[in-house]
């Protein structure tokens, strides 16, 4: 991990640094907070993410639709 990278785990009173802390208070103004576990970001959905859903959704009306179509109209017996 760089240094000039900001882990955003700081804490609330003072700014310290608390990456790796395993104390449920900071070492430097002796501020108590919660320990948490965070969930990292999700990352964005890509074009070939939306590609592949508009794939899947066509390919499931044509699947259900078709059929349910035959079956109004009569002709599907």
């Amino acid at each position: 991990m760089a240094a000039t990278e900001d882990t955003r785990l700081r804490c609330p009173a003072c700014g310290y640094n608390l990456t790796g802390l395993n104390q449920a208070s900071c070492p430097e103004c002796g501020q108590r907070f919660l320990i948490t576990a965070r969930k990292p970001p999700r990352p964005p959905l890509t074009a070939l993410h939306w590609t592949l859903l508009i794939i899947f959704i066509a390919v499931g009306l044509v699947l259900v639709g078709f059929p349910l179509l035959l079956w109004i109209n009569g002709t599907g017996r």
